[in-house]
């Protein structure tokens, strides 16, 4: 795993944290007691490694969110029984919305063929549309049931994120840069 940094914190979202026990599960907690030993650069964001990959600061990077950057970076898609994780983003518009028509415009935008078979790098999540690149139900280890379970079960998520924390440390840092973030008019 040398030279696998910058990681995302298998602690700072739940995404990443589902990934960690994954791996866990799949390599064992020597694995994940190995990982942790290692000089590993640690950023919030999903987008965090790839964007240090993207930059050429960093070589590899593992799990993180696909940004579709650089033409020279090449997103690898773990075949067999590797680890790997997507899934079918949520969207919704609030009841009360203050403009209903421009919400439901671009949840109807984001559902259309076009952007489905293009849109989010080919990983659209319409089963009637034929995505670009390989379509994420179609990939056995992308765990896109098993996450929606892990989430559904909030105690259990807090006991990896604690169990995660014994190994990597708190989470630390700034807020991930260029990303609002759940409160965009807070500033740390």
């Amino acid at each position: 795993m040398e030279g696998t940094d910058p990681v995302l914190p298998p602690r700072g979202d739940d995404a990443t944290l589902f990934l960690y026990k994954a791996y866990a599960d799949r390599y064992g907690w020597d694995w994940i007691e190995r990982l942790a030993d290692q000089d590993i650069v640690f950023h919030r964001g999903t987008n965090s490694p790839g964007e240090a990959v993207d930059s050429g600061a960093k070589q590899v990077g593992l799990a993180g969110a696909e940004t579709g950057g650089a033409d020279t970076t090449t997103w690898v898609t773990p075949q067999g029984d590797h680890p790997f994780l997507a899934w079918g983003q949520r969207a919704a518009m609030f009841r009360n919305a203050r403009h209903p028509a421009a919400a439901r415009l671009y949840l109807n935008w984001l559902l259309t063929p076009e952007w489905q078979a293009a849109g989010q790098h080919g990983w659209g999540v319409r089963t009637d549309v034929t995505p670009v690149g390989q379509g994420i139900w179609d990939v056995p280890n992308a765990h896109t049931r098993g996450f929606v379970d892990f989430m559904a079960d909030r105690a259990a998520v807090e006991r990896w994120r604690q169990t995660m924390i014994l190994y990597f440390g708190e989470v630390s840092g700034p807020p991930t840069p260029g990303w609002l973030g759940l409160s965009p008019t807070r500033h740390a």
